[in-house]
């Protein structure tokens, strides 16, 4: 277990024994929630936002909850394009995943800290003085409620706005909000303008396939996320016909029947820190999305839900392999993916391995001009709200 996991812990526990003396609910609930998330670590962090200077044109990013450090790190540089400083403030699980690793950050100014902190931070003038703020996630992943339930001080702010991660959440908790303050992660959610966070910084993108074929997959291990036992039907047919590949699947959870004439094709690291990650995707030619449209648990991936998983695709120009259903709403084409239909993954593996240098480029330069038209669309969206 990892030292802030610890930590987590440790507080969590003290902040029961100390709630259990408490016998106002809504009290008990108040006190426990601050002292949860209580570290006196964060005391500096405070202090330093308090005490360094607003520079001029300046916004702030901040993320509440302890996931989601790849949409932060991937909007921040929009607004460096833009001639804008940044300032973030972030949860401090998020900053130890090191989802920043492959950017220059020598003139961003990060604060990381617990919710506790937060509170003090959201409270002070300075907040009032940037020329936006900018929510990532509005939703307390933990009980789907607004991020105003447990930070009310960001109510104030007259040049809020927020990233909507997906339609239901925004209408369930955001029914008051300035509906022109709210902004999609991607595209076609609802019709709120669209910003798609994939700059990821310095990676290494390959135009050209390995020597053996490599497909990774991304997101935790969950029937109700992804189909991995279609992808374990699929390896274990590419198997019998002899060739040569490997899978990777990063994610939390236990993969359903890896038996042992399979293991050899299949890397499984497990839940990995960003930076991890990157290095995985860096080894990658092609992204497995897994979501089957037989599944009704996955059409929010293709109704009013985005995944994190195309951002990925984008930011790395790993070529998608994609059930057509979910391609259409992600925009992906056959000229930029390699999409099937029905329950036809083995076929469309298969298409990926056989598949040319020169057919592979042709879809690398597809997915990078999809992938361009993207960053002019939300950089000119961003720049409408600020300008």
């Amino acid at each position: 277990m990892k030292k802030h996991d610890n930590m987590k812990h440790i507080r969590r526990f003290g902040a029961s024994i100390v709630s259990a003396f408490i016998f106002n609910k809504e009290q008990k609930e108040h006190v426990y929630q601050y002292l949860s998330e209580f570290s006196f670590f964060d005391l500096p962090t405070i202090k330093k936002f308090n005490k360094t200077p607003l520079r001029e044109k300046s916004v702030l990013l901040i993320e509440t909850n302890s996931c989601h450090g790849e949409v932060i790190s991937a909007y921040f540089q929009y607004f460096k394009d833009l001639g804008y400083n940044v300032d973030i403030v972030m949860h401090d699980f998020v900053f130890k995943e090191k989802h920043f690793s492959r950017h220059n950050l020598s003139d961003v100014n990060i604060y990381h800290c617990h919710k506790t902190a937060m509170h003090e931070i959201f409270r002070s003038k300075k907040m009032e003085k940037y020329a936006g703020v900018f929510i990532m996630t509005p939703i307390n992943t933990a009980n789907r409620k607004s991020v105003f339930v447990y930070f009310p001080e960001l109510s104030r702010l007259k040049k809020l706005y927020i990233v909507a991660h997906n339609v239901p959440d925004i209408d369930n908790e955001y029914k008051k909000f300035d509906k022109t303050h709210i902004f999609g992660l991607g595209r076609k959610l609802k019709n709120f303008p669209s910003t798609n966070p994939h700059l990821f910084g310095n990676v290494q993108k390959n135009s050209k396939k390995h020597e053996i074929p490599t497909f990774i997959t991304v997101g935790r291990i969950d029937p109700q996320i992804k189909n991995h036992t279609m992808l374990i039907s699929a390896v274990k047919k590419l198997k019998k016909r002899g060739y040569k590949f490997k899978v990777i699947i990063i994610g939390e959870g236990k993969i359903p029947d890896i038996t042992d004439d399979i293991k050899e094709y299949i890397i499984t690291p497990g839940r990995q820190i960003a930076e991890q990650m990157y290095q995985y995707m860096e080894m990658s030619d092609f992204f497995l999305t897994l979501w089957d449209k037989n599944d009704p648990k996955h059409d929010k991936y293709r109704t009013n839900l985005i995944s994190g998983s195309p951002q990925l695709i984008f930011g790395f120009n790993k070529i998608p392999i994609i059930q057509k259903e979910f391609a259409d709403f992600y925009d992906f084409s056959n000229k930029d993916a390699v999409i099937y239909n029905d329950d036809h993954l083995f076929e469309a593996m298969e298409k990926a391995i056989l598949m040319s240098d020169k057919e592979y480029t042709k879809l690398y330069q597809g997915l990078e001009k999809l992938s361009k038209e993207m960053y002019d669309e939300t950089k000119q969206n961003l720049k409408s709200v600020l300008e």
